[in-house]
């Protein structure tokens, strides 16, 4: 996965973090996904650097990429949450989730795990990532599974791996759900309102996933209510 991006046009030099993976535009050996929604705030940034309160540094040549990657939001002005940021990303994960619907990779039924402990061993201890094979070889009741277990599991601690997963189980999921199978997504929905409010330093990688499935949950699965709670 590159690590760095494009040339800016307007500084001339290049960006930190990479452009968003295009699903549609994968190749077929590529089956890896984003890391983290990072990428996607990269993408509204012109908005953002037009914000009196957003500043914009270059890195000392001596800063790693974790460094780069986990800016501390210090103070409520600064925080990354916008109306301009949320139109932006609800466009961009409404055509992401078109484009997964449109791969076409082999499934891994016999390589799945096979129950709640397998799965937690997978995507926590050994903080493997989904591959877009994986998510094809999991069905709608395994995805609410997956989403129950960790909305549990989920904490200000969490790595981008596990982080990773939730995002693209949310992309994965059908649209049409019982009110027992909204549940699950409130109550994840619910674990990232806590997180957000009860905590003022969050890393960058936390709190814009942690808004990403507020805003998804909210406006995409028509839980508009939740959203009432995000600031």
């Amino acid at each position: 996965m590159v690590i760095s991006g494009p040339v800016d046009v307007e500084t001339n030099q290049r960006g930190v973090f990479p452009e968003l993976l295009e699903l549609g535009e994968s190749s077929d050996s590529d089956d890896s996904l984003p890391l983290d929604g990072v990428s996607y705030l990269k993408k509204v940034r012109i908005e953002a650097k037009h914000r009196p309160v957003v500043k914009s540094v270059e890195a000392p040549p001596t800063t790693t990429i974790t460094q780069i990657l986990e800016p501390r939001i210090s103070n409520r002005t600064e925080q990354i949450y916008s109306s301009v940021w949320e139109g932006k990303f609800l466009e961009r994960f409404i055509k992401l989730r078109k484009n997964f619907n449109l791969q076409k990779k082999p499934v891994l039924l016999g390589l799945l795990p096979k129950n709640k402990a397998e799965w937690h061993q997978l995507i926590m201890d050994e903080l493997k990532p989904p591959t877009i094979s994986l998510l094809n070889s999991i069905d709608q009741g395994t995805a609410l599974n997956l989403l129950k277990w960790n909305t549990k599991w989920f904490s200000c601690n969490s790595s981008k791996q596990q982080i990773t997963w939730i995002f693209f189980l949310l992309i994965k999921l059908d649209m049409v759900m019982t009110s027992d199978e909204l549940s699950i997504l409130r109550e994840l929905c619910k674990k990232c309102l806590f997180l957000r409010n009860s905590k003022k330093n969050l890393p960058l990688h936390i709190q814009s996933n942690i808004d990403m499935v507020i805003s998804v949950v909210g406006n995409i699965f028509g839980q508009k209510d939740l959203l009432l709670n995000k600031l």
